[in-house]
C-alpha cells in the first residue's frame, strides 16, 4: 500500500513521531520540496512518477490550497500490478 505523505522537522521532531506536512507553517517547504522532486522525477524518468497517485501528491504539494485529501489509494499484486482485492487484506476480517 502506498503511504500518504510524510514531512518531518528533524530538529524538534529526532524521532519522526509528527507529521507535518499538513500543517500548514510547513507550507513553504512543502512546496519547494516538492518542485525539487518533481523535476528530480522528470529529469530522471523515475518510475513512480507514472503512478496517478504520486503526481496527484506532487501537483497538490506544489500548486495545491487548503486541506490535503490523499487520492483513493489501492494496493496492488506485486507480480501483476493489478489492485489487490479490499477482503484479501488480513487485518480487514
Amino acid at each position: 500500500m502506498v503511504a500518504d505523505p510524510c514531512l518531518f522537522d528533524l530538529e524538534k521532531d529526532p524521532d519522526e513521531l509528527r507529521n507535518v506536512f499538513s500543517v500548514p507553517v510547513y507550507r513553504d517547504t512543502v512546496r519547494e520540496l516538492a518542485r525539487q522532486l518533481d523535476q528530480y522525477c522528470r529529469a530522471t524518468n523515475e518510475p513512480h512518477y507514472s503512478d496517478a497517485n504520486v503526481r496527484a501528491d506532487l501537483k497538490w504539494a506544489i500548486e495545491g490550497q487548503g486541506e490535503y485529501r490523499p487520492p483513493v489509494r489501492r494496493a496492488l499484486k506485486k507480480d501483476t500490478d493489478r489492485p489487490v482485492p479490499e477482503k484479501s487484506f488480513p487485518h480487514d476480517s
